[in-house]
């Protein structure tokens, strides 16, 4: 595999990270159905932070990629035909609002509505982000690429990897709610994408020589990395299931949850990383690839 193949996998796992950490955080962290405003208070300097902090090491990935960077803003110009031009542009509101969202939130305690209005343009413009992201690949001449498993695939990675990591980080100050409902959303996660798995066999399978030439990638020299990362999932699945009975209680140990939910993420994280190699390398077959 390239270095490109490698900075264009971490750099669209890191995006998509870091926008569904913000997208869960204002979900399940922000509304005070979950948490009391003490509780959000406490978490509003710490998460957008490491959100902004996954979002930049993305950004810096993605220079790799590109042979000379500073022309990729010459993209911009062609906003109405090219979802180049959108990712950039959405990519730059998403940070954009979140530096405006941390930088209200480290210098006053106020101007909650303020607060609560660029979270949520933060959101939209991520939603928007990877849904731009998704469009890019979604190219004729890439039949493997060109169906609704990529969007599938783009928004999957970005839940199924921020819900284990905000969960991580609530375990000392996160309410029972909140953390009940970040391990059932990730359990049924993982539930959906394991059955999802042989919907997109499937249709690989009827997505004429393509298909089958991705199959044969996939059961032949990159079998390893395949069964590796549905085995990576089904140990997640048991991992937060284990978890799932640790959260009883408001009064639930740290220590109890930390471990489980670290290898928890650290599983996904990988698989992920293994999912988005295979995503990239079906584009390396012979035939119209």
């Amino acid at each position: 595999m390239l270095v490109s193949d490698y900075s264009l996998i971490i750099f669209t796992l890191a995006i998509q990270l870091s926008v569904g950490l913000i997208i869960l955080f204002n979900t399940f962290i922000y509304w005070p159905a979950f948490n009391s405003r003490g509780t959000i208070q406490r978490m509003l300097k710490s998460i957008p932070l490491l959100a902004l902090a996954i979002g930049i090491i993305g950004v810096l990935f993605s220079f790799l990629h590109l042979g000379h960077p500073m022309k990729a803003f010459k993209a911009i110009n062609h906003f109405e035909t090219s979802w180049l031009s959108k990712e950039i542009i959405f990519l730059s509101l998403y940070l954009g609002f979140l530096i405006l969202f941390i930088l209200v939130t480290w210098t006053t305690t106020s101007w909650k509505r303020i607060q609560k209005v660029l979270l949520d343009l933060c959101s939209i413009a991520g939603i928007i982000l990877i849904y731009s992201m998704s469009k890019l690949y979604m190219l004729p001449a890439q039949p493997n690429w060109n169906s609704v498993f990529t969007f599938v695939s783009f928004y999957g990675s970005s839940l199924l990897l921020a819900s284990p990591l905000l969960l991580l980080l609530i375990t000392k100050k996160g309410s029972y709610s909140s953390q009940r409902a970040l391990a059932v959303l990730n359990a049924a996660l993982i539930i959906i994408a394991l059955i999802l798995l042989p919907v997109f066999i499937n249709f690989l399978q009827q997505n004429g020589i393509p298909g089958q030439q991705a199959m044969d990638l996939l059961l032949g020299s990159h079998s390893l990395i395949f069964f590796g990362k549905i085995l990576l999932q089904i140990v997640a699945l048991i991992l937060i299931f284990r978890s799932l009975f640790v959260i009883r209680s408001e009064i639930t140990q740290c220590r109890q949850l930390t471990i489980p939910i670290s290898l928890t993420f650290a599983s996904l994280l990988i698989a992920q990383y293994f999912g988005r190699a295979l995503f990239y390398a079906l584009a390396l077959s012979e035939g119209g690839f």
